[in-house]
């Protein structure tokens, strides 16, 4: 989740919670970040968020890492707060029978509703893209 437009720019689907689901998290969030964006990555103290490998992503890509303190529930409540919204609105209103219906539930509703449509009172009632665009529309004129 970008913190400054509550845009999700990087999630990846899988069965376990590994090393390897964060690193296609992250691939996805570097693919879509602008240009001239710096990247910070805030997670809780997970192995997988800890583990070498995925420090190495981090640094090998410019990014500077960033961990909650031990027992802080409140450093990740942007994004605690959108998964309690992705299940309500989403994922409990649905049975899935495959992966690939779950992949293409959370694309619909991450990428044409989320970020498109969904309105976020900490973002004045707009959407994470249009508050985007609206940002970039004033910052060049």
């Amino acid at each position: 989740m970008d913190l400054f437009n509550r845009e999700i720019i990087g999630y990846s689907l899988s069965k376990s919670v590994d090393t390897d689901l964060v690193r296609r998290a992250l691939s996805n969030a570097i693919h879509n970040k602008e240009d001239d964006k710096e990247l910070m990555f805030h997670s809780d103290r997970g192995c997988q968020y800890s583990s070498k490998s995925f420090g190495k992503m981090l640094d090998d890509n410019g990014i500077i890492g960033s961990m909650s303190r031990a027992g802080c529930l409140y450093d990740n409540s942007c994004v605690e707060g959108f998964f309690s919204i992705l299940k309500r609105e989403c994922i409990y209103r649905s049975k899935y029978s495959t992966m690939e219906e779950v992949e293409q539930d959370l694309y619909e509703y991450i990428e044409l509703f989320y970020n498109r449509k969904r309105m976020h009172s900490t973002l004045g009632y707009k959407s994470p893209v249009k508050y985007r665009m609206q940002y970039n529309e004033n910052k060049v004129a």
